[in-house]
């Protein structure tokens, strides 16, 4: 049943390809830029030692930054195959390797998560206004706000918690949940602002791949419109509907790129390059795989 739910992307994609004509679809990624994509490719590695900052600044046991850089290398790759990056939660178990308490390196990397994604929500907002009209950018601001109301239901309630998980996570909340928010009060002001700007930092290296995957595809996109238009193929990848992302990303982009003049071809090629780039970067990151520190 999972996996039929998760063929749902696959099948939007063969519509895409129906619809637009794959011969044009692959000309099109044919027409990239290689130089671009290999200007790509390192940025991946930034992006890295900048999430390794900001979980060293969350934590308060200390762990070097070399083992935080393995860590959230393979963080990425364990999330990119995961629905909405929640394999990134595996670092919990490396993290208790290196002697940190459970609530404190579930904590950290909560923060980390909900940060990025508070982030990439607000932007996608905006995208959705730019790209298609106010009356859906208000239609997503009111989504927005449904969402933080059940998070907040969530967070103050472990009997909704427990209802809504199974396994190991709901065992988890029942033996660390109080910890987990005496962790999350206590984190001070400073903390909070250098998490704020280091998320900022860290997708904007993240919008940036993008950004030139797009150039190398010669779209007049500015670095901004990247940043809304990614932002907003991102949302559907929260869903389990697909693997990768791979259809409603497709689907998203398109549509903008069909809206901006830009052609669909367009919207599915830059979207296939980013498949490739993002599974290339999780390649990268199974070379780093964490090592257990000696006791």
């Amino acid at each position: 049943m999972r996996w039929a739910v998760r063929s749902i992307g696959f099948v939007i994609f063969a519509y895409l390809l129906h619809r637009i004509g794959p011969e044009k679809i692959w000309n099109t990624i044919l027409s990239v830029h290689l130089g671009y994509f290999a200007a790509a490719l390192p940025i991946f590695f930034l992006m890295i030692g900048v999430k390794s900052i900001k979980t060293q600044i969350l934590l308060k046991t200390p762990v070097s930054l070399r083992d935080l850089y393995r860590l959230n290398a393979f963080g990425f790759s364990v999330g990119s195959i995961t629905p909405g990056r929640l394999g990134e939660f595996t670092k919990v178990i490396f993290l208790s390797n290196h002697h940190v308490p459970v609530a404190e390196a579930f904590s950290a990397t909560l923060i980390d998560r909900l940060s990025d994604v508070i982030l990439m929500m607000i932007c996608a907002v905006a995208g959705v206004c730019v790209f298609f009209s106010p009356a859906a950018g208000w239609a997503a601001v009111a989504a927005l706000a449904g969402l933080v109301v059940a998070a907040l239901a969530l967070w103050f309630s472990d009997k909704l918690l427990r209802r809504v998980t199974t396994g190991r996570l709901r065992d988890l909340i029942d033996i660390e949940g109080h910890a987990i928010r005496s962790f999350i009060q206590t984190v001070p002001v400073r903390v909070w602002l250098s998490v704020s700007a280091l998320t900022v930092a860290y997708l904007g290296l993240y919008f940036l791949q993008m950004w030139i995957l797009a150039r190398g595809l010669h779209l007049p996109i500015s670095y901004v419109q990247t940043t809304m238009a990614i932002s907003a193929a991102a949302v559907p990848a929260i869903l389990p509907i697909s693997v990768f992302n791979v259809g409603p990303r497709d689907a998203v982009l398109a549509s903008i790129f069909r809206n901006m003049g830009w052609g669909g071809d367009k919207g599915v090629a830059l979207s296939t390059l980013i498949l490739v780039l993002f599974l290339m970067n999780g390649v990268f990151g199974l070379f780093f795989l964490p090592r257990r520190k000696q006791a």
